[in-house]
């Protein structure tokens, strides 16, 4: 079994942030982004001297709500616009994601990268995952999913949170393949999910969090309203974006308490 054996809160309700619903750890400069989607702007958090260190400049008029680093950038996605803004070299870009897609573009939830500049994408009310290679979107037809929220990518991987039939899903890049990876107990409704340098899971679902050890195919709860009691003197309220961190960490963002907290993990075989 595993257990969160710390809980540290690293922004506070004071900080100004508001509806915090996203989050970028860049190992290279140990910082993480956050998409603070109540005040429409980024703000990038230093972990080594624990404070903020900048604001990103915002796009005017976008409503952000999720992001992603990879080789094309820092991406993020605009729920006012139903689109993906792409930041490269102090500069940002409208990429234009649903063009080729019908219907439209309907609330991207969650944004994902790879080393090849290829961005992926849920359409949450349009219940599909979705691509952009080139600046051209498509649809991944070989996954069958019902309101997916949340999705990462782990090497050739890329998991989506099937919320509406709360469960994981594994989607082979390479192969074109789709299978059924994690199937929770009854009111599993996953909404984030995050791989950390093993290929372990964690995911999330409005107030707790589970491991899911990749190896075993086993499922843990480590986190739920009792034992953040334990942890923290105040009280959980909705579990926002993930974030794994070397070593064994995890960030999450507390969208309800506009916080930012980092849990340390203790993974036992």
């Amino acid at each position: 079994m595993s257990e969160v054996a710390a809980a540290t809160v690293l922004l506070h309700e004071e900080a100004g942030l508001r509806s915090p619903s996203g989050l970028v750890y860049d190992e290279g400069t140990q910082t993480v982004t956050i998409v603070d989607m109540g005040n429409r702007r980024l703000l990038c958090f230093d972990l080594k001297k624990r404070g903020l260190s900048s604001v990103c400049p915002a796009v005017p008029g976008w409503r952000p709500l999720a992001s992603a680093m990879a080789a094309g950038g820092l991406a993020v996605t605009d729920v006012e616009s139903n689109d993906i803004w792409i930041r490269r070299k102090e500069r940002w870009r409208k990429a234009i994601a649903s063009e080729g897609l019908a219907p439209p573009l309907h609330l991207p939830g969650s944004i994902a990268g790879d080393r090849l500049g290829n961005w992926y994408f849920t359409d949450f009310h349009n219940n599909r995952i979705c691509m952009q290679k080139d600046g051209r979107s498509s649809v991944l037809e070989e996954i069958d999913c019902v309101k997916p929220y949340g999705l990462c990518l782990w090497k050739e991987r890329l998991y989506v949170t099937d919320t509406g039939r709360g469960r994981i899903l594994c989607c082979d890049l390479r192969h074109h393949r789709c299978r059924v990876e994690v199937k929770g107990e009854a009111r599993f409704f996953p909404i984030a999910v995050a791989a950390d340098s093993s290929g372990d899971l964690y995911i999330s679902t409005a107030r707790r969090i589970f491991l899911y050890r990749s190896s075993y195919r086993r499922l843990e709860l480590i986190l739920d309203a009792a034992a953040w009691e334990r942890l923290r003197p105040e009280k959980l309220g909705h579990i926002g974006a993930l974030a794994c961190l070397p070593e064994s960490g995890l960030l999450f963002t507390d969208t309800v308490r506009n916080a930012l907290y980092h849990l340390r993990v203790d993974k036992f075989i």
